[in-house]
């Protein structure tokens, strides 16, 4: 079957993965090794399984089954249509090939359905609950056809070694099934390992953590430990980068990412008395993940949010009727008074701003939430699609480009999924005949928190996966005001007050504007709608910038390099996005101050612990002035592979503090 297959057809990643696996399962890496495949989102892992898969039937293996997360996925990955083009396309033999299996059809007893289906999906729930029947099958398979079959596992970041669909997947493989990896995103953030992948350790640190006791709120309980960190390392790679250099077709929307920053205030949990105003991009990781997981729920702030989400989505509908957003919400809380709570008041928001909109909840809770997707996706009468992450995970819709992102979870697997559900280029140029009818542009609206947009740089930057495990023992309880732990006392409340305009904003490119400049150029969107196809808000403003210049125009705000001059200390105005004046400060020169006074704070404690100074080549100075950095790090949630100067200098001043209080409890 190879020589039919026209490989040409296949972009550059997508050629090496299928010959990554190709190689690996034709020298017979069976039963003992996996083989591990990252693609980015819309690259086309879809077509790497059916031209791999084709290459090697019936030589090398029996047939193919693909495993999926979800029931949407389970029927994409064999739609008729989408084999048939792909048959034309890359010109694999025969007809359509694949059969959806569900507990409505029929169990996965051996052999499979009728008609033999080279290709065969379900599930991984699924195959987990029938886990004894399939490694049957796979035994079956080796003595019918003399092969093993080939198990693909889409979305593989879903399993780890510890969980019940990693050990599905290695039971098959041990049983004698070839095992093929695909993600995105490799990452887990349960601190467990995804099979498959190889492990590279990078680094060890000491960590020390305090968890709020649960039989008293006053009590902590204190851990010390080793955190082990390491680089997950597949056999191949094609980076999100490298997919957004590829043009003619392009594969990836470029992504404006438009943050709101939202205006809280510090209560006194005792005496209800406002101690400050911060806003949100300035707050901590562990301040920031208070407000994200209970004020992002208030309807002032859902409603102010949903503006944006109205406002772009509007204009994009100015130029294409069909356009059409997501807005990816929280999880059922406790304390919430019927299903879905969040996801019904973001929908009861938009409703109010603009009635015209159909919008449509589809999540675990919603009745047939698999043929609401479905209809979102193959139809065009839904202009908003309400989802929690799962139910968003694998949703390809090119119509899709605005996402309004309201979830509180902040890892980087889950918000890759989340970002790029805009990302698919929409091409509509064989429709309209028209050779520039191709949207290639997408917003991304999401709060403007610490721990978010350090998310959105890793991701644009490609940094790559990761993996981290801590073993942990109990040292001690202490009480809040303990003179040995001084430092440790009754957060302050934090309540948000309104949503306001942020300081920058960014793209895809590694470009970044102005939070000034987001009137004038949503007036320009607003006036010509056929900018939101190929112009990222960047773009824009510094186009703009340029075109006032050479006019003799001074407009600073609109050069997104330009320093603006405001207090080292100052927040930003408090200013709402429907009158965008907000002042923004340039920071690299306070950052330079802010990581010298850290310098030399650390090496103060570091010289508090040892009793002595720092003398040449002494390694116990540089290991204790190590885990001093580090310890301070971690108290602040900054990972591992973020650099001080990339870090917001409210946190810097955070550190500060934290490195002050330490040196004065040591000087007692």
């Amino acid at each position: 079957m190879t020589s039919e297959i026209n490989l040409s057809k296949l972009r550059q990643g997508q050629r090496l993965a299928v010959a990554k696996i190709v190689e690996r399962v034709r020298a017979g890496h069976a039963g003992n090794s996996h083989t591990a495949i990252v693609l980015p989102t819309r690259y086309g892992k879809t077509d790497v399984m059916r031209v791999a898969g084709m290459m090697l039937i019936p030589q090398f293996i029996s047939r193919a089954l693909i495993l999926v997360p979800n029931n949407y996925l389970r029927a994409q990955v064999v739609d008729v249509e989408k084999w048939r083009k792909s048959t034309s396309f890359y010109g694999l033999p025969g007809g359509p090939r694949g059969i959806a299996i569900d507990e409505a059809t029929k169990p996965p007893t051996p052999p499979f359905p009728r008609g033999n289906p080279l290709f065969v999906s379900m599930t991984i729930q699924m195959a987990q609950s029938h886990q004894s029947l399939l490694v049957q099958w796979v035994d079956s398979e080796k003595h019918r056809f003399g092969v093993p079959p080939l198990v693909f596992v889409d979305e593989a970041h879903t399993g780890s070694t510890e969980n019940s669909w990693g050990r599905c997947v290695n039971e098959l493989a041990e049983a004698g099934a070839f095992v093929v990896l695909l993600t995105a995103t490799p990452f887990r953030t349960d601190r467990e390992h995804i099979p498959g992948f190889e492990l590279e350790p990078v680094d060890v640190d000491d960590v020390i953590r305090r968890r709020r006791s649960a039989e008293d709120p006053e009590l902590w309980d204190v851990f010390e430990g080793r955190r082990r960190i390491y680089q997950l390392k597949a056999h191949h790679t094609t980076t999100f980068r490298e997919a957004w250099a590829t043009q003619d077709p392009p594969v990836l929307c470029d992504i404006t990412r438009r943050p709101f920053d939202i205006e809280v205030e510090e209560v006194d949990p005792l005496t209800g008395a406002i101690n400050r105003q911060r806003v949100l991009s300035r707050l901590p990781a562990n301040q920031s993940n208070k407000v994200l997981d209970e004020e992002l729920r208030k309807p002032k702030i859902i409603n102010q949010a949903c503006e944006v989400l109205v406002r772009m989505l509007t204009v994009r509908q100015k130029e294409e009727p069909e356009t059409a957003a997501i807005v990816f919400v929280g999880n059922d809380k406790q304390g919430d008074d019927q299903d879905n709570k969040h996801a019904q008041d973001v929908k009861a928001a938009i409703n109010r701003l603009s009635p015209k909109l159909n919008v449509e909840i589809a999540t675990s809770s919603t009745h047939k939430a698999d043929k609401t997707i479905e209809r979102f996706v193959q139809q065009t009468d839904i202009d908003v699609l309400i989802v929690k992450q799962m139910a968003g995970l694998g949703v390809d819709c090119e119509r899709l480009k605005v996402c309004l992102d309201l979830s509180n979870v902040r890892t980087l697997n889950a918000f890759i999924q989340r970002v790029t559900r805009i990302a698919t280029v929409w091409d509509r140029r064989e429709i309209t005949g028209n050779e520039w009818d191709i949207n290639r542009h997408a917003d991304y609206i999401t709060p403007d928190d610490i721990v978010g947009k350090r998310l959105y740089e890793h991701f644009i930057r490609d940094q790559g996966g990761g993996s981290t495990r801590e073993d942990l023992e109990y040292v001690k309880t202490v009480k809040i005001g303990d003179n040995g732990d001084a430092q440790i006392v009754l957060p302050d409340e934090l309540i948000a007050t309104r949503v306001i305009a942020p300081e920058e904003v960014q793209d895809s490119k590694l470009q970044t504007s102005s939070g000034l400049t987001l009137p004038i150029t949503d007036a320009f969107y607003d006036a010509m709608p056929e900018l939101t196809k190929t112009r990222t808000q960047p773009d824009l403003a510094k186009a703009i910038g340029a075109a006032l210049g050479s006019a003799g125009i001074d407009v600073p705000v609109l050069n997104a390099d330009s320093a603006l001059a405001e207090s080292a200390n100052s927040t930003p105005a408090k200013t709402s996005l429907g009158n965008q004046t907000t002042a923004v400060r340039n920071l690299s020169k306070e950052h330079a101050i802010l990581r010298k006074k850290v310098d030399i704070l650390s090496k103060k404690i570091a010289t508090q612990i040892l009793g002595r100074p720092y003398r040449h080549g002494n390694q116990q100075y540089i290991e204790t002035l190590r885990k001093v950095k580090t310890r301070h790090r971690n108290a602040l949630g900054i990972p591992w592979t973020v650099k001080l100067e990339d870090v917001d200098a409210g946190v810097l001043e955070r550190m500060l503090t934290n490195m002050q209080a330490e040196t004065n409890r040591r000087q007692k």
